[in-house]
């Protein structure tokens, strides 16, 4: 098998755990699910001095004192130049900055405890796919508080959407944290949510009066009053 089909995924507790296809491990990231606000990316602060070393090194280092896990396709370290970095109490995230450089090919993703470096001209893919959010919710009554059945959420600009269940709950895939959701149900008015990074969504919709006024309530639906007075 070549070196460059391969992934190297190094662990905090200083070994190789596997090596895997790059197929695999877009199935492994697409498993991936967002935390809360305050991620242990966010959290953790690392200290390293380090003079002259590989990429590849200094990876291993950040695994070494931390928790996380590292996917690189190791082919694309080949060439980088070596680097000294000496820093203390850093975020992964700045250390990487200050490692990589505004003029390195390759670029990182962090979720949670998992890193992972890619090719900026071939990594779009990887982004996308790692930042897809699943996230549920419900939709009520902000008057009564009751769950509204049959309402649409749909991620804006797309067509993927979702309709809430008995209780008003909803599941829906959304490509990234920062999405927007439209909700809408007959006779309120439309909701535009902002996800915001949360993973659970309790949504109220606004009676619109002056919509309720045209609706009638027949024995197997709802149509607008002129449709049932002809």
């Amino acid at each position: 098998m070549k070196k460059n089909s391969l992934w190297e995924l190094y662990s905090h507790h200083k070994k190789l755990l596997t090596i895997m296809k790059i197929t695999f491990l877009l199935c492994i990231v697409g498993t991936l699910t967002i935390t809360a606000a305050n991620t242990y990316s966010q959290e953790t602060k690392i200290s390293l001095n380090l003079k002259n070393v590989t990429i590849s090194e200094l990876l291993k280092e950040i695994s070494n004192k931390s928790e996380f896990s590292i996917w690189v396709n190791t082919s694309m370290l080949d060439n980088f130049s070596k680097v000294s970095l000496d820093v203390k109490d850093q975020t992964v995230d700045k250390i990487l900055d200050l490692a990589m450089g505004e003029n390195s090919n390759l670029d990182f993703l962090i979720k949670d405890r998992v890193i992972i470096i890619y090719s900026k001209d071939h990594g779009k893919g990887i982004v996308n796919l790692v930042q897809q959010q699943k996230i549920t919710g419900t939709v009520s009554d902000a008057t009564t508080g009751e769950p509204i059945i049959g309402a649409n959420v749909v991620v804006e600009g797309t067509t993927d959407g979702a309709v809430t269940d008995t209780n008003g709950g909803f599941t829906l895939d959304v490509p990234n944290s920062n999405a927007l959701l439209l909700v809408t149900f007959i006779g309120y008015n439309t909701e535009k949510v902002a996800i915001a990074g949360q993973s659970t969504l309790d949504i109220k919709l606004v009676p619109d009066i002056t919509k309720l006024e045209e609706i009638v309530v027949v024995g197997y639906g709802t149509k607008k009053k002129r449709d049932v007075i002809g």
